[in-house]
């Protein structure tokens, strides 16, 4: 009974993960879309302390903790998330891409391999370039 709980527990958590990643990214979206909008929510950010960097890294660490935690429809997530780090330009996002991804299964961005070949040639490569030659080991 208890690891069933606990299974549940973690189900409900990567959800909450999941969609706290979804919110921020809707806010992420807004600011890349519209001056105006932009404007108010930047507004708004910076008097809850944050910045559009924040967001950004909000978005990737509670996308992949979800993943992390087995919520795998979190995984339909890996392209916009591979977006948002190529949108900054903070070195911040970046880390936490690579941080959080260290533990998100390989498996996971396997369906994803067309949109991480295309990220080998770009600045951000070097954020995907572990994933990439796990992938080729495990799955050749």
């Amino acid at each position: 009974m208890l690891n069933n709980n606990s299974a549940q527990r973690d189900l409900v958590h990567s959800k909450t993960l999941f969609r706290f990643s979804k919110l921020t990214d809707k806010l992420l979206r807004k600011l890349e879309q519209s001056e105006k909008m932009g404007k108010v929510i930047s507004k708004s950010l910076a008097s809850l302390d944050q910045s559009q960097e924040g967001l950004a890294c909000m978005t990737i660490r509670n996308g992949l903790l979800a993943m992390n935690l087995g919520y795998l429809k979190a995984s339909d997530a890996i392209p916009r998330l591979l977006d948002v780090v190529s949108r900054s330009e903070s070195q911040k996002v970046e880390q936490e891409f690579i941080t959080y991804s260290k533990d998100t299964p390989t498996w996971v961005f396997l369906r994803w391999i067309g949109q991480l070949v295309a990220v080998i040639n770009r600045n951000e490569s070097s954020i995907i370039a572990e994933k990439i030659r796990q992938l080729a080991r495990k799955y050749p």
